[in-house]
């Protein structure tokens, strides 16, 4: 069942808009004033611009880019990871689905031990 959408549902794209339409207005009134000052800099302006342009750029490559964990460094760690799931009836599933037990329900907790048991019999399972 989905929820009716908010009444308020205008308001952040308005503020986002309207805070927009002033920097636009504020920066072009601040160009204009300081042109006359930074006539005989105009290359320096560009080049810092086109510098800022660079490195804004790069930072949202590398940060789209970066994994959520880190790699982990230690062959034992990873098959030691913890999956958690939070929320009524949620699932937690750990490494391939086609290899990883399935908990449904609520609140349900197995302990490392139990899933290597339910690991290691489903893969009896499927082996024979």
């Amino acid at each position: 069942m989905q929820n009716p959408p908010s009444r308020r549902a205008w308001l952040i794209p308005g503020l986002v808009a309207a805070i927009l339409f002033i920097g636009a207005v504020a920066s072009n009134l601040i160009a204009s004033d300081l042109e006359t000052t930074l006539k005989p800099y105009r290359r320096w302006v560009w080049l810092m611009f086109a510098i800022a342009l660079i490195v804004a750029v790069a930072t949202a490559i590398v940060e789209a880019r970066r994994r959520e964990c880190p790699p982990v460094s230690n062959p034992a760690a990873e098959k030691t990871r913890i999956v958690n799931a939070s929320g009524e009836r949620s699932i937690a599933i750990d490494d391939k689905v086609e290899n990883s037990p399935i908990v449904t329900g609520n609140q349900n907790v197995l302990s490392a031990a139990k899933v290597r048991a339910q690991l290691a019999a489903w893969r009896e399972e499927t082996n024979t």
